[in-house]
C-alpha cells in the first residue's frame, strides 16, 4: 500500500485505545509501517507489522486502516482533539465489528526514523532465502530458509530475533539448507500467554514441528544464548532428530545457576534475577526504557562495549521487535521459565543420568568465560564428549567474530560426512 501520512500522526507516535473489552497499542514506525498490540484484556498478546494508509480528513481527524496478516481489515476513526475512536473490523470469518473507544497518547519511543517491518527490513541481509510462517502446536514460528545441502536450524539468543545470524548464514547456505527463526515470543513469532510455553521443552518440540513441515525430519542444530538452551533441550529430549549439535556462549540451564551462586557472576548476570521476577514488573520497568535497555544489553555483552558490531539494518531490526510489549513479554517468560521448568527438567535429566548423544561443540568468547576447563567442566554432566573452544570477543560471537563462527561451525558440521570432501 501507498500510504498518505497524516500530519496529526508521525513516526514515532504511540497511542492507545481503550475498548470495552481490550486495549491496543499502536506504534508508528515509518510513513508506511507501524505496530498493533493487545496490551490488556481480550486477545492480549496479539501483535502484528502491518502496512498502513491515512488519511488526515480535517485537523486533528484521522482515518487509519490496514489489513491484518490474519487477514481481517481495520477501519479508525481517530478524532486525536475529542479523543475518541471509531472503530470497524471485517474479520475473515464471522461478524462485521464496530467499536468505540478512548485514545490516549503516550510519550514517543526513541526509535530510529527509517524504522522498517522486521520481516522486510532484513531481505537485504538474507539474500536468496524465502521467508515464512509455520503453525506448530500453539505457536506461530517466522522463519527464512535458503541454500541447499544438509538442513541446518539456526536459533538466535536474548535480545535479539534470527537476524543475528546474518553475518554467516548466507556463506552457511553455500554447504547447507540454513533455517533461521525467531524464537516464540521473539521477533516475528508468536506463542500462548501461558507461561509453560515458553520452557524450552515445549519450544524444542515446536521447532521439531517446524522442520517435519519443511521436510527435514532429522538435521543439525546451532543456537545462539536462549537459542542454544531450546538447542540442547531437543538434542536430549529428540535424539533421534539431531545429527548434530552446536551451542554459542552459553552454558546448560542448571550449571549457570549454579555457577550464579558465586555474588560476582550474579552481579555480572543479573538479568536471569531480574527477567525471571514476576509478571508485570520487568516487563514495565523494560517498556518504558525499551531502546535504551536493548541498547545497554546489547553494547554491555559486547567485547568493546559498544554497538559497532551491530550492522545498521541489524539494530534496527532489533530496536523495532524490542519496542513491542509482546516480545518484552515473551523474553521474560522465556527467562522465568530458566527458573522454574528448564532447571527441573535439567535436574531431572542429571538425576537419570540422561546424556545428549550426538556430537556437541561449545563456543563461547573469551571476554564472557576466561576459564576455559570451568567452561567445558560445565558441560560434562549432560554432555560428557563435548569439544569446543573460546574466541576472543564477548557475547554475539556470530556478530563480533562472524568469519572464525563460520568456520568452526561449517568445520563442525561437516566432519566425517561426504562434505569434508567435497
Amino acid at each position: 500500500m501507498v500510504s498518505q501520512c497524516a500530519s496529526a500522526l508521525h513516526v514515532g507516535q504511540v497511542l492507545e485505545i481503550d475498548f470495552p473489552t481490550f486495549r491496543s497499542r499502536i506504534n508508528i514506525h515509518s510513513d508506511r509501517d507501524l505496530t498493533v498490540e493487545i496490551v490488556a484484556g481480550d486477545n492480549m498478546g496479539f501483535c502484528d507489522m502491518v502496512e498502513y494508509e491515512a488519511v488526515e480528513v480535517r485537523d486533528g481527524l484521522v482515518v487509519l486502516s490496514w489489513r491484518e496478516h490474519i487477514g481481517s481489515t481495520i477501519v479508525h476513526v481517530l478524532d486525536l482533539i475529542s479523543g475518541k475512536a471509531h472503530t470497524a473490523v471485517t474479520p475473515v470469518k464471522g461478524d462485521f465489528m464496530r467499536l468505540t473507544g478512548r485514545i490516549t497518547m503516550r510519550p514517543e519511543r526513541c526509535v530510529s526514523a527509517d524504522r522498517r517491518r522486521p520481516g522486510t527490513a532484513a531481505i537485504e541481509l538474507f539474500p536468496g532465502f524465502a521467508s515464512g510462517r509455520l503453525g506448530a502446536g500453539n505457536y506461530e514460528i517466522f522463519f527464512r530458509i535458503g541454500g541447499s545441502g544438509p538442513p541446518l536450524l539456526l536459533l538466535h539468543g536474548y535480545p535479539e530475533t534470527h537476524v543475528c545470524w546474518h553475518k554467516i548464514a548466507p556463506g552457511l547456505a553455500a554447504r547447507f539448507t540454513v533455517v533461521v527463526a525467531d524464537l516464540p515470543g521473539y521477533g516475528e513469532s508468536r506463542g500462548p500467554e501461558w507461561e509453560a510455553a515458553y520452557a524450552k521443552r515445549a519450544m524444542a518440540e515446536a521447532f521439531v514441528g517446524v522442520m517435519n513441515q519443511l521436510g527435514y525430519p532429522r538435521f543439525s542444530i546451532a543456537g545462539h544464548d536462549r537459542g542454544g538452551r531450546v538447542a540442547y533441550r531437543l538434542a536430549l529430549d529428540c535424539p533421534d532428530r539431531v545429527e548434530r549439535l552446536a551451542t554459542l556462549s552459553i552454558l546448560p540451564t542448571f550449571a549457570m545457576w549454579q555457577r550464579l551462586k558465586d555474588n560476582a557472576d550474579a552481579m555480572r548476570a543479573f538479568r536471569w534475577y531480574f527477567l525471571a521476577q514476576p509478571s508485570p514488573f520487568p516487563e514495565d520497568m523494560i517498556e518504558a526504557f525499551a531502546i535504551p535497555y536493548l541498547h545497554a544489553t546489547l553494547s554491555g555483552w559486547t567485547a568493546d562495549k559498544s554497538l559497532a558490531a551491530f550492522a545498521p539494518d541489524a539494530l534496527a531490526a532489533y530496536e523495532t521487535a524490542f519496542a513491542t510489549r509482546a516480545v518484552i513479554a515473551g523474553s521474560c517468560a522465556d527467562y522465568r521459565t530458566g527458573w522454574t521448568k528448564d532447571r527441573e527438567d535439567d535436574e531431572d535429566d542429571l538425576a537419570a543420568g540422561r546424556v545428549i548423544a550426538c556430537p556437541t561443540l561449545a563456543l563461547w568468547g573469551r571476554r564472557e568465560f576466561p576459564d576455559v576447563e570451568r567452561f567445558l567442566a560445565g558441560w560434562r554432566p549432560i554432555a560428557p564428549h563435548a569439544e569446543g573452544h573460546a574466541m576472543d570477543c564477548g557475547h554475539f560471537l556470530p556478530e563480533e567474530e562472524p568469519d572464525k563462527t563460520a568456520e568452526a561451525l561449517s568445520a563442525f558440521l561437516v566432519r566425517d560426512s561426504h562434505l569434508a570432501i567435497s
